[in-house]
């Protein structure tokens, strides 16, 4: 297990001359976010992800719990004077299928949140968050930027597409209620689970007659999904195989995740898109049907970045920039927090207060409260914050300074907190002591946020064999580990224990079993699986007859079954073959059969007709059979017999329901008779009764 790095943030204040800002911004969906599955790593690489963009906008997907706002604050988004919207829970759908939510981080040094709220859809919320730039004027000339952050039904039949037009539905039955002015500045972001552009949800998002004008920045209409075309904006999946968090497989081929605006971002004076900024982030153009970590991506993004991207989630991330000439709000100094390990040393820089002015002004900087025991130390005159005293965890985990700069006219304040952080680790797991609930655990060990031992995702890799015939128990289950431990399986009740991290189960039947693996001492590294065994499908097939020149052939098409096949006609071996498409020459009347080279998958039978109805035997003595083609079956046939007088001796009518239909004609005196079937066509035999 890779152990937590703490560090010291080196950061200055600086007072910005009044200019033009970028606000950069980032849709990111993050694959269950925080789940059991994830470990420590993980935000290492969520870090590395994020911080190398900086968005300050950044909108998620597939939230697990409000714990994401603390995990991502204090380990990830600690460049910026960040801050997040209030967690709220899924209120559409139905439990558990409504248990993923949207979520949203934001600088405040460039955006204030003034509200937020949902639009309920049939599956999921859509997320509505109220930004206002800080600009100079704000209080006079607000700009509201009007975001959406949704997740549309995924997959790819007609009801999965309806049902995300029906979600854009009331989207655009909110806005055009009012929820928002028909002017305004609009970004739609999310997983959108679009496979072309020619979908309804899209088609509706970018209708121009709504009040709200929706484009596409990139304008690349076309089918995205599985065509190269379109490699450099696709965005699903970062995998080609699994890696056992259920993400999805297959390589990047899909472009699932977008971020639309309203039209006026265009063009608008106060609030604009910046050309070209919109990237699939860590997509380099040359990774279609691939890994997004496959060595041969190489470009712009770097290999240890798409490696984050590849273990962090199935989906790339989406940003692009907006553009202000409106001048922006800035303060000597600003609330913040910042984090120190508590082995920082004596006279380490904590913080550079100093502020850069061209003015010629000179500045006196002090602590005014909250530094007990003297513990920093700020240089009156360069704003430089020190440490003083060593740090010590367990005696204090905060400070809280107020901090004020004069400038020889006016003071500005604020409030500078300190969240010390422990770095003793006494076993190495990179979970410190004071969170550690498990104290003691193995080096080299997977643990969880809380330093217990998990087991990876990928530890156990289980195959299935389906039994040989559809009469046999002997399906077969074999599980391999990774991690060496001493395990039980249990499947429906029934115990197994390990040799040498794997175990076979023979002998089953095609059904759903329920299997888990336990570590014996270790239970919270039981993993269960629901596991089936698939039923054989016998030997399965269709026939298909061609005449050409008066001469007929059968041809076989094997669907299912196991090889070799021997072929029959009327109880004839005509041969064997490996092939699953073959043929025979066969006449009117005879009998085709093929059987595989397991007797317990059953046979394959069909007797020919060239005809669509055939009597036989003829002669007859007491009884004959009617075999008529599939086209004839369910329908009403009249049958009538006639002697040669021209007197009806029998009729009867009939709905057949299989090709065979046997005719009683015990009762009829010897002679020479006619036989008439009637129904969409008409046919007649001549019949010699003997």
């Amino acid at each position: 297990m890779k152990k937590l790095l703490l560090s010291i943030v080196f950061s200055v204040f600086y007072l910005i001359s009044f200019s033009q800002t970028n606000i950069k911004t980032m849709f990111y969906n993050m694959l269950n976010f925080p789940s059991s599955f994830q470990i420590a790593d993980d935000l290492n690489r969520l870090n590395r992800i994020v911080n190398n963009y900086q968005p300050d906008l950044f909108l998620v997907a597939e939230i697990t719990s409000p714990d994401v706002e603390q995990l991502v604050l204090q380990k990830v988004l600690t460049t910026s004077n960040y801050k997040a919207v209030t967690y709220q829970n899924n209120t559409s759908g139905t439990p558990p299928f409504n248990n993923l939510q949207q979520f949203a981080f934001y600088n405040a040094d460039k955006l204030l949140l003034v509200k937020q709220g949902v639009i309920k859809t049939y599956l999921r919320d859509i997320n509505h968050y109220t930004f206002k730039l800080n600009t100079l004027d704000q209080d006079s000339n607000p700009i509201l930027i009007e975001v959406f952050v949704a997740h549309l039904k995924a997959s790819n039949t007609d009801s999965d597409k309806s049902n995300r037009n029906a979600m854009i539905n009331d989207f655009f039955t909110a806005v055009n209620n009012g929820l928002i002015a028909p002017n305004s500045f609009v970004l739609f972001s999310g997983d959108l689970n679009l496979y072309a552009s020619s979908e309804p949800a899209y088609q509706n998002l970018l209708n121009p007659q709504h009040a709200i004008k929706i484009v596409d920045p990139i304008n690349s209409p076309g089918d995205w999904t599985s065509n190269s075309t379109f490699q450099g904006i696709h965005t699903q999946s970062t995998r080609l195989n699994s890696i056992g968090d259920s993400g999805a497989t297959g390589g990047l081929d899909d472009r699932f995740d977008f971020i639309l605006m309203s039209e006026n971002l265009q063009n608008h004076t106060n609030l604009s898109y910046v050309p070209n900024s919109y990237k699939a982030y860590g997509n380099n153009g040359n990774c279609f049907d691939k890994s997004i970590n496959n060595t041969s991506c190489t470009g712009t993004f770097s290999q240890q970045l798409r490696d984050d991207l590849y273990y962090f989630s199935d989906h790339l991330p989406v940003v692009m920039e907006l553009y202000t000439s409106k001048l922006m709000h800035v303060n000597y100094i600003d609330d913040t927090t910042l984090s120190l390990p508590d082995n920082t040393n004596l006279n380490s820089i904590v913080k550079n207060l100093e502020v850069v002015n061209a003015a010629g002004k000179s500045f006196t900087y002090t602590i005014l409260s909250g530094n007990e025991q003297g513990t920093f130390s700020l240089n009156a005159t360069s704003g430089l914050l020190t440490t003083a005293k060593h740090l010590n965890y367990t005696q204090q985990q905060k400070y809280t300074l107020t901090i004020a700069i004069n400038d020889g006219t006016q003071t500005d304040t604020a409030t500078l907190t300190i969240l010390i952080q422990e770095t003793a680790d006494a076993d190495n797991d990179g979970i410190t002591d004071s969170f550690d609930l498990c104290p003691n655990t193995p080096i080299g060990s997977y643990v969880d946020y809380n330093g217990c031992t998990i087991l990876p995702a990928t530890n156990f890799s289980i195959s299935v064999t389906s039994p040989t015939c559809q009469t046999k128990s002997n399906g077969k289950i074999t599980i391999t580990a990774i991690s060496n431990y001493t395990y039980v399986g249990t499947l429906d009740g029934v115990t197994y224990n390990f040799t040498n991290n794997s175990l076979e189960i023979p002998n089953l039947a095609a059904k759903n079993y329920s299997l888990c693996i336990d570590v014996p001492g270790l239970p919270n590294l039981k993993q269960c699986f629901e596991i089936t065994v698939n039923q054989a499908p016998g030997l399965n097939g269709r026939t298909s007859i061609e005449t050409i020149n008066n001469k007929s052939r059968v041809a076989i098409e094997i669907e299912t079954g196991t090889a070799p096949y021997t072929l029959f006609v009327n109880n004839t071996i005509i041969g064997t073959t490996y092939e699953k498409v073959f043929s025979t020459q066969v006449q009117h009347g005879d009998t085709v059969e093929i059987k595989s080279s397991l007797a317990c998958e059953g046979t394959l039978k069909k007797q020919i007709l060239l005809d669509d109805i055939w009597v036989y035997p003829n002669p007859i003595k007491d009884f004959t059979t009617l075999l008529v083609t599939d086209e004839l079956l369910n329908q009403h046939l009249t049958i009538s017999l006639v002697n040669t007088l021209g007197k009806v001796v029998f009729t009867e009518t009939v709905e057949l329901k299989t090709n065979n239909y046997l005719i009683d004609l015990s009762h009829i005196p010897s002679g020479i008779y006619y036989l008439t079937i009637q129904g969409k066509t008409t046919k007649t035999v001549k019949l010699i009764k003997q």
